[in-house]
């Protein structure tokens, strides 16, 4: 699942896009699963010389860039977040597929430069957390890390490329735990 995530994700922002290169390298750094994430952030709000920008043909906009500080899983209850991120995933035998989602930022996307890569920095900390004392799998979910991050560098990731690529780096991650 954090494979497909984070290759949708990435691929979403663009994949020469400064924030998805970022979020890459801070994934294909990781040397252990519990360690903090920093991730560079685009602008948390839209302004209108980015909408000029976007119009005007732009893919790599100037403001509002920053570096987050240590990401962490605050529990938040049962109350859904004007802004979200939705995923399901749906398994049918050994076939598997994600669906992904943006709720409240609007037809624009506002703000998901921001919020896409803390989403996947979460994930990858959410599930860290809950299999803490399971040595193997965090080693194993620490090289689909790593292979997600330099498989968006090395610019293999596609539309039609990510389903197929998420699924080879979950059985790798796995079988280097063989």
């Amino acid at each position: 699942m954090f494979s497909a995530f984070a290759l949708r994700h990435m691929h979403n922002l663009g994949t020469r896009d400064r924030v998805a290169i970022s979020l890459a390298e801070a994934l294909a750094a990781k040397s252990k699963a519990l360690e903090p994430t920093t991730v560079f952030l685009g602008p948390a709000r839209g302004s209108l010389s980015d909408l000029f920008a976007l119009i005007g043909g732009a893919t790599d906009l100037q403001g509002g860039y920053e570096s987050s500080d240590i990401v962490e899983v605050i529990p938040f209850g049962d109350q859904k977040g004007l802004k979200r991120l939705t995923a399901d995933l749906e398994i049918r035998g050994e076939w598997a597929r994600l669906y992904t989602g943006l709720k409240g930022f609007g037809i624009m996307g506002t703000g998901s430069t921001y919020y896409l890569p803390l989403s996947v920095a979460l994930l990858l900390e959410c599930i860290a957390q809950r299999r803490s004392d399971d040595e193997r799998f965090l080693t194993s979910l620490v090289q689909a890390a790593r292979l997600c991050g330099s498989t968006v560098l090395e610019g293999m990731v596609t539309v039609r490329s990510q389903g197929f690529l998420s699924y080879l780096i979950a059985v790798r991650a796995m079988d280097a735990q063989s």
